[in-house]
């Protein structure tokens, strides 16, 4: 019975020596120089969240906010001083999120980020390389929406977009299709997480939860007099859908022209609702 209180004692004591030590080095952290300096860069570069909202037809997500990563920082630099090129971050998710919000339509960037996303639909591709080509000169960068088959059919072409940064966004209406359409993404890139986008009001919505995606759904889907449309509806946060056609290979750069002499920037939907 002696041996057992002694072990208990033992246990007891490293314990609150372990404890203890942790405490201790807590504090002589919080009153480490270099960590007052890292509490002083924050205090004024930490951002907030800009929370998104959540309406009847879906969601606009929030943007996150970026905070400095006090700990990580402070392992860094302990010992060598204060330098700020050695600053590391973290993200501060909003509520309305990617990841929060798989069950919801995504209706639309946060206004806040003042930009828009163009998701050229492709129909038969015959135009997509010459759309692209006026895309890349004016220096923006579309999402472009397809089907397995396109994939497939066009190996070459995708692996160069994606290695450029483009987004492939999935259209269709069953789970058997989108399985082949990851398949394709997958080959190439096999941790490539697409957008879902429904058009002409298809389930798709629980079939892309299933598979951890989102799903995208607007209403400013235009297939013919793009610019015109535009001018009309255009807004912060826009998802934009345009129809290939030759006729939006001719009207893609004044498109282009038009939204960026509104002052916003044009880029892919998965920089839009980062």
């Amino acid at each position: 019975m002696k041996n057992i209180f002694k072990y208990v004692g033992i246990i007891a004591l490293m314990c609150f020596s372990f404890y203890y030590t942790k405490e201790a080095a807590e504090f002589m952290k919080k009153d480490d120089a270099v960590m007052k300096q890292i509490n002083e860069y924050a205090s004024s570069h930490n951002t907030k969240c800009v929370e998104g909202y959540i309406t009847e037809q879906g969601v606009v997500l929030g943007i996150n906010g970026l905070i400095v990563d006090e700990d990580l920082s402070y392992s860094i630099m302990k010992g060598s001083g204060f330098n700020e090129s050695l600053i590391k971050y973290k993200d501060s998710p909003c509520v309305v999120n990617l990841e929060n919000n798989k069950k919801d339509y995504i209706i639309g960037g946060n206004p806040s980020k003042n930009s828009v996303s163009l998701i050229i639909n492709i129909t038969n591709g015959k135009s997509i390389e010459d759309i692209i080509s006026v895309v890349e000169y004016k220096n923006v960068k579309v999402s472009l929406l397809s089907d397995y088959i396109f994939l497939n059919n066009n190996k070459e072409l995708v692996n160069k977009l994606i290695n450029n940064n483009y987004d492939f966004l999935y259209k269709g209406d069953n789970d058997e299709d989108l399985n082949k359409y990851l398949n394709s993404l997958r080959s190439i890139d096999k941790n490539i997480k697409p957008f879902c986008v429904n058009l002409d009001n298809n389930n798709i919505l629980e079939d892309c939860y299933k598979k951890d995606l989102n799903t995208i759904k607007t209403n400013k889907i235009y297939k013919n007099k793009y610019l015109s449309n535009i001018r009309k509806n255009l807004s912060k946060g826009d998802i934009i859908i345009l129809e290939e056609s030759s006729s939006l290979k001719s009207e893609i750069g004044v498109v282009i022209n038009y939204i960026k002499s509104r002052g916003l920037k044009i880029i892919t939907v998965s920089e839009l609702l980062k």
